[in-house]
């Protein structure tokens, strides 16, 4: 079996981060002041330097990002299930399956939408 990778990519592209090394309680703080807003990603820095890790501001900026990333991300995924289970209790006959293809064609025009107006806000200040 070769070991060099498919399509010029290594496997396993899963970020890895200092502060997933944390105990989970620390970890779980470190996560809260991110949510929070209460603190700057130096004021983590010398928290964690104060219980004796040693993290640097861009560590802890990349992990921040991919956090939020990853709630926004299950944030919607839930607001679309409950898109999916609102479209089933109002329509009690309808196939699961077909729900799911009207909560997709929903955000898919939604997101049309968003990008046309975008690109139209775009077009007219440049005529401006």
């Amino acid at each position: 079996m070769s070991s060099w990778p498919l399509n010029g990519k290594k496997g396993g592209n899963r970020k890895h981060s200092k502060i997933d090394t944390l105990p989970p309680e620390m970890k779980a703080t470190v996560e809260e002041m991110i949510m929070d807003g209460s603190a700057t990603y130096s004021d983590i820095v010398t928290y964690l330097e104060q219980q004796g890790y040693s993290l640097s501001v861009s560590s802890v900026c990349r992990y921040a990002q991919g956090y939020v990333e990853n709630l926004q991300t299950l944030q919607i995924a839930q607001a679309n299930f409950r898109n999916m289970l609102d479209e089933l209790e109002r329509y009690p006959d309808l196939d699961t399956t077909e729900a799911l293809v009207r909560v997709a064609s929903q955000n898919l025009m939604t997101a049309l939408t968003s990008k046309r107006m975008r690109i139209g806000a775009r077009s007219a200040s440049i005529n401006l």
